[in-house]
């Protein structure tokens, strides 16, 4: 019996020890240090201007951090509504600034409804009527008419695709609509999630409808997008759904009810994990495909890690948490009553 089928067994063995000694996730791998978090002093007083440095809101402050972690300006706001890639969105009262990060200048535009900042292209977005770009001198550049409610968008590149309370998705390249797309298969139709990815936006994942509620993945195929991966929601949502992709565009992950899933998009295979309370934000660094995790349960949040389906690392935090801050080897955690620089190794 083993004579006969021993080519059969030598095959599978070749497979699980291919499997073991070499899985798909290649390149380097990130692992968190847990004894390497270093304490950094919110300091308003430093006025100082350097170039290409890191920018975020506290309080009543916004913080410029270099590379080094050092802060090197802040300055108070009235009403901080969005940081860009080289300017900062201001709200003073009277007018909207957009204050320049890099020296180059701050400008002031007459107050719009609802400002938003994509990269350093200001819109305004009326979820029931409308979204406008607008020139930095507050001039109307070209608006895209909403047929209904909109429920959830991604702006990438030159991009913009929009989900509707009726369950409709409009893909936009400016302000000339590429595709309609109506996914279906729920009692209840409706969007709630929505994330471009891809090399000149390929790709777009989806949230849909309720009873069930569907993940889906579209890919661009002779200039049209069509559904290439679903499946149904553990729990449903009833409100928008954290989804994205790895900087290395490997991975499509999305929210779930008790986790966090991911999508390998080489094979559309998925793999689930376990999170402690509701998922706040999650960030892949630019060369590697192990996150860090962010999430809050118990008036507490988490920083979790994990690769190859297991937990590589977890902590607890105190404090209010604002926003993740990537530099070259470290990671700027901050909360309300201060700044972590949390420090990792590529392996």
């Amino acid at each position: 019996m083993f004579k006969k089928n021993w080519p059969i067994l030598l095959l599978a063995l070749f497979l699980l020890f291919f499997l073991i000694f070499f899985p798909r996730h290649t390149g380097k791998e990130l692992i968190w240090s847990q004894e390497s978090w270093e304490n950094l002093q919110l300091n308003p007083s430093s006025d100082s201007l350097v170039h290409e440095d890191y920018w975020f809101r506290s309080k009543d402050y916004v913080f410029s951090y270099s590379e080094e972690g050092q802060v090197v300006r802040t300055f108070s706001l009235d009403e901080n509504l969005s940081i860009g890639e080289s300017v900062i969105l201001n709200n003073n009262g009277e007018n909207i600034q957009l204050l320049s990060l890099n020296g180059d200048g701050d400008l002031e535009i007459p107050i719009i409804e609802d400002p938003v900042l994509q990269g350093d292209d200001l819109f305004s977005i009326d979820p029931y009527r409308q979204l406008t770009l607008w020139s930095s001198q507050g001039e109307s550049l070209y608006s895209i008419e909403f047929p209904m409610l909109l429920t959830a968008y991604d702006f990438r590149e030159d991009y913009f695709f929009g989900g509707f309370i009726n369950g409709e998705v409009s893909l936009y390249k400016e302000d000339r609509l590429i595709q309609n797309i109506r996914p279906g298969g729920s009692r209840i139709q409706a969007i709630y999630g929505l994330a471009i990815g891809g090399a000149d936006a390929s790709l777009f994942g989806l949230i849909s409808g309720l009873d069930p509620q569907r993940i889906l993945i579209y890919e661009k195929k002779s200039q049209e997008y069509r559904p290439v991966f679903h499946d149904n929601l553990e729990g449903e949502f009833r409100r928008p759904v954290i989804m994205g992709y790895s900087q290395r565009g490997n991975y499509f992950y999305y929210e779930e009810k008790d986790g966090l899933s991911f999508i390998y998009l080489k094979d559309l295979t998925k793999e689930s994990m376990p999170l402690s309370g509701r998922l706040v934000d999650v960030y892949f660094p630019p060369e590697v495909d192990n996150p860090l995790i962010l999430s809050k349960g118990d008036n507490r949040y988490y920083l979790s890690s994990y690769l190859h389906g297991k937990r590589i690392f977890y902590r607890q935090l105190s404090g209010e948490f604002l926003r993740l801050y990537p530099l070259e080897d470290s990671m700027l955690l901050v909360l309300d009553n201060q700044i972590l620089n949390m420090k990792w190794s590529m392996q």
